[in-house]
C-alpha cells in the first residue's frame, strides 16, 4: 500500500496535528491566560504588560523570513524541531519571572518560537513537500489543531487554580522540549522519507491534481494577488491575534463570569470544525473558492456581534458560533491562498516574507487595544478598529481571488 494515499494518509500527519493541538494550547494561548494572574503578582498596569504580546509578534515576524528559506531548503525537520526547544526556553523563562522586563524577554523568546513550530512553517512545508496533497492535509491537521483551545485553555485553568501560574508554565516548558521537539523531528523526517517515494504517483491521480491551482501568474497580476495576500493575512491575522490574546479579559472587564470567559474561547476552538469539515470534503472541489469567501467575510459579522453585545449571553454566544466558524476557514484558507493563487514553488518563502509584513498589522492592533484599555471599560475603540481591519481583509481577499480568474480568463483557462 502506498503511504499517504488518499483515504489511508500515512500516521505522521495525525502526529504532526497533535503536536500541532500541543504547541498552540502551551505557548499562544497561554499568553491571555496568564496575563490576569502576572499583573497581580508582579503589579504592573494592564497596558504594559499586554504589550509583551506584540512583542512576541515582532519577533516572530523577525524570524519568519529566514525560517521561510530554510524550509524552502528542505531543513523542515530541524527549525520545528528547536522551535519546540526555543519553545520550552522561553516558557522556562517566563516561569521565573520576577518583573516586567524579565516578562517581556520570556515572550520574545516564546514568539520567536512561534515562527517554527505553529501552522506557517508547517503548512509551508506541507506545499514544499507534497504540492499534489498539500490542502486536504492542511485541512485535516487543522480539523484536529483546532481543539487547541478546547483542550488546553480548560486545562490551564484548572492547572494555574491547583499549582498556580509558574508551575503550569513549567510544565508546559516540559512538555514542549520532552514531547515536542523530539516529536517533531521524528515525525517530519518520516514524513519526508515517505513524500519524495509516493508523491509523485499521487500525481499521476486525476482526483488530487484536480485540486491543484492553476500555474503562476505572471508579472503586474502576480505582484497584485501578492500585495492584496499579504494585506489579508496582516488584517486577519491581526484580529485572530488580538482576539486570542484579549479575548478573555475584555470578557471579564465587562463582567461576564470567569467560568463563561474561559468557556468562550474553549468553544470557539470546537466550533472551526464547522467549517472545516466541509472543507476538507470538498478539498478537490472547484467552487472551493466561494466557499473560502464566504468564510472569510464571517469575520466582520462576528466583531460586530462582539462590539455590540455587551453582557448579552445570547449576542455573546451568537458572535462565538460565527467567529469559531470564520475562525475555521481562516487557517485553512490562510494556509492555501499563496500555493493556490501564486503557485506552490514559491511558498514557503512567500509565505515567510507576507508573515513579516503580516506582523506590522499583528503588533499594531493588539499593541493599539493595549494602549486604549481603560481599567473599568476594557477597549471600546479597540472593538470599532477590529471590525474595519475586518472589512480590509475581506476585500483584500475577495480582490486577490479576483485579479486571479481574471488572468485566467484572459489566458483561455476558464470560462
Amino acid at each position: 500500500m502506498v503511504a499517504n494515499k488518499p483515504g489511508s494518509r500515512g500516521r505522521e500527519i495525525y502526529v504532526l496535528a497533535g503536536l500541532q493541538l500541543s504547541s498552540w494550547g502551551t505557548s499562544f494561548y497561554t499568553f491571555g491566560l496568564t496575563l490576569i494572574p502576572i499583573e497581580n503578582e508582579l503589579g504592573i498596569s494592564r497596558s504594559a504588560a499586554a504589550l509583551a504580546f506584540p512583542v512576541a509578534l515582532l519577533f516572530e515576524g523577525i524570524c519568519s523570513v529566514v525560517v521561510g528559506k530554510w524550509i524552502a531548503r528542505r531543513l523542515g525537520a530541524h527549525v520545528m524541531a528547536c522551535g519546540s526547544l526555543l519553545c520550552g526556553a522561553g516558557l522556562l523563562v517566563l516561569s521565573q519571572a520576577g518583573s516586567l522586563l524579565h516578562f517581556h524577554i520570556a515572550w520574545a523568546l516564546i514568539g520567536s518560537s512561534f515562527a517554527c513550530t505553529l501552522y506557517t512553517p508547517l503548512f509551508s512545508l506541507l506545499a514544499v513537500e507534497r504540492p499534489t496533497t498539500y490542502r486536504r492535509e492542511v485541512t485535516l491537521i487543522s480539523l484536529i489543531a483546532g481543539f487547541s483551545s478546547t483542550l488546553f485553555v480548560p486545562l490551564s485553568g484548572w492547572l494555574m487554580a491547583e499549582v498556580g501560574w509558574r508551575h503550569c508554565v513549567l510544565l508546559y516548558a516540559a512538555l514542549n522540549a520532552f514531547c515536542c521537539a523530539p516529536g517533531h523531528w521524528f515525525a517530519l523526517t518520516a514524513f519526508r522519507q515517505k513524500a519524495i517515494s509516493t508523491d509523485g504517483a499521487l500525481a499521476s491521480d486525476p482526483a488530487w491534481t484536480s485540486s491543484q491551482p492553476a500555474p503562476s501568474q505572471p508579472g503586474q497580476r502576480k505582484l497584485g494577488i501578492y500585495v492584496c495576500l499579504a494585506v489579508f493575512t496582516s488584517a486577519i491575522g491581526a484580529i485572530s491575534a488580538a482576539v486570542a490574546a484579549y479575548l478573555v479579559p475584555v470578557l471579564m472587564t465587562r463582567g461576564v463570569a470567569s467560568e463563561l470567559a474561559l468557556a468562550a474561547p474553549a468553544a470557539i476552538g470546537a466550533l472551526q470544525t464547522l467549517a472545516r469539515l466541509p472543507m476538507l470534503m470538498r478539498s478537490a472541489d472547484a467552487k472551493v473558492h466561494q466557499l473560502n469567501l464566504i468564510l472569510i467575510a464571517l469575520f466582520p459579522v462576528a466583531l460586530l456581534l462582539l462590539q455590540t453585545a455587551g453582557t448579552n449571553r445570547m449576542l455573546l454566544l451568537a458572535f462565538v458560533v460565527v467567529y469559531g466558524i470564520a475562525h475555521g476557514g481562516w487557517t485553512v484558507v490562510r494556509a492555501t491562498s499563496v500555493p493556490q493563487y501564486l503557485g506552490t514553488q514559491a511558498t514557503a518563502v512567500s509565505n515567510g516574507t507576507i508573515a513579516f509584513w503580516a506582523t506590522v498589522g499583528r503588533i499594531a492592533l493588539p499593541a493599539f487595544i493595549a494602549f486604549s484599555w481603560v481599567p473599568a471599560e476594557g477597549s471600546e475603540s479597540g472593538g470599532w478598529i477590529l471590525l474595519a481591519v475586518a472589512m480590509v481583509g475581506c476585500m483584500s481577499y475577495a480582490l486577490a481571488q479576483r485579479i486571479y480568474f481574471r488572468g485566467l480568463r484572459a489566458r483561455g483557462q476558464v470560462d
